[in-house]
């Protein structure tokens, strides 16, 4: 029996406006739009079934890869090619010590409470990073290019750390040996991940300026794209950082267009622009419906549980900040932008529910891997609510002394 497409064609209207509205709202009261579609997503896991909910789960690797590829590779466009060059140094560090400090801290507060040691660690590494889904909001602030291009490297780094050392406490959940050192593993991901997303970049440079007499070549760069994603991840390396240099490379045509004797591609011309600006308008306001769908509010005292996590995340998270940014250039105003980017996101949500796909039914922690997705996802949940609740807090205090002073 084909399903009715009637109910589906509704919701995704309904998503759609209210994705747009959101914008029209956060234009007038600086009240980001992700708070509607994640209440929207709420609202929505109450009206599905058990069976619908199932299918909902199933997609959330290939969902949240699609929305991985497109807001990275949107972000790599929009950033200025020396500024991440300056940042990457400060990036790896506030990286490692960010994510190794909230990954301790879960991991400890997760065993403390009685909770086995291996779990605890899989919950603190896949909590223990930033999203990349934060790049969107980056672009709504007025905020300097170093401090968007830190964040962003940031969150793309976490992704590599994340998937690495989650999988290998999954593989030792099910008692299969790690085979190779995760040192190794992370210096392979992210060297080949790098070359891909480089050489990619600028060899689709040369091709663009061929295809510009073409029209709609910017489409065929989107089949690119997911063609680069799986020639990282092919090779061993990471997709995401791929993409993401990637973008860099295109982003910065105009700096290395001397250097590589190119003449003006297509990538530049303003409906190529809008294009992959629609198509990020389209991922986020999906994806952030989606993460509210996630949520299981069957058990409360585990939703409780991650509000905690999520304000415990954020405490600790603004001392590795303050720690990793010591003589720093960042002013304390940039440094509370920093620390609210703390939100989990694409990687969390896909590692949380690995071990239960995994390991499956038949063993003895089975029910206790399904508390700990039901604690990750609300962790995603309220971090990105704490998030843009403390970024318009934090915008609405810096507004009233300019309009005291317009008005006095």
């Amino acid at each position: 029996m084909l399903m009715d497409p009637t109910p589906i064609l509704f919701i995704g209207a309904i998503i759609l406006f209210i994705g747009f509205f959101g914008e029209v709202i956060f234009k007038r009261t600086r009240i980001p739009d992700v708070v509607w579609l994640l209440l929207l997503g709420v609202a929505l896991s109450f009206l599905l079934g058990t069976v619908e909910k199932a299918l909902v789960k199933e997609w959330a690797a290939f969902f949240g890869t699609i929305a991985l590829i497109v807001i990275l590779f949107s972000s790599g466009l929009t950033l200025n090619l020396k500024a991440v060059v300056r940042s990457v140094p400060r990036a790896l560090v506030l990286s490692l010590v960010a994510s190794l400090f909230s990954a301790a801290a879960v991991a400890a507060a997760a065993y403390l409470f009685g909770w086995p040691l291996l779990h605890s660690l899989l919950l603190g590494i896949a909590v223990g990073g930033t999203s990349s889904a934060i790049a969107p909001a980056l672009r709504t602030l007025k905020l300097s290019e170093q401090l968007s291009s830190l964040v962003v490297l940031e969150s793309t780094i976490n992704d590599v750390y994340t998937l690495v050392f989650g999988m290998a406490v999954v593989q030792m959940l099910s008692q299969d040996l790690v085979s190779n050192s995760a040192i190794q593993v992370i210096t392979s991901a992210f060297g080949v991940g790098l070359l891909v997303g480089l050489v990619s970049g600028v060899a689709w440079l040369y091709a663009l300026a061929r295809l510009e007499t073409e029209r709609k070549s910017y489409v065929v760069t989107l089949a690119a794209l997911f063609f680069i994603y799986v020639l990282a991840e092919f090779m061993k390396g990471n997709g995401a950082l791929a993409v993401l240099m990637f973008g860099l490379v295109l982003g910065n045509r105009e700096a290395l267009k001397s250097i590589l004797n190119l003449p003006k591609t297509m990538l530049a011309a303003p409906e190529a622009k809008f294009f992959f600006s629609e198509m990020e308008f389209l991922i986020k306001t999906f994806f952030f419906v989606y993460l509210g769908l996630l949520l299981q509010f069957d058990r409360l005292d585990l939703v409780a549980y991650g509000l905690a996590i999520s304000a415990l995340l954020f405490i600790v998270r603004k001392a590795a900040v303050e720690f990793s940014l010591l003589k720093s250039e960042f002013t304390p105003r940039e440094k509370t932008y920093i620390t609210l980017f703390g939100a989990r996101g694409l990687t969390a949500a896909v590692l949380i529910q690995l071990p239960v796909s995994v390991l499956g039914p038949g063993t003895a922690s089975y029910a206790l891997l399904g508390d700990l997705a039901t604690i990750g996802l609300s962790v995603i949940f309220f971090s990105t609510l704490i998030m843009v609740g403390g970024i318009w807090r934090t915008e609405r205090k810096e507004t009233k002394p300019a309009q005291s002073k317009a008005t006095g």
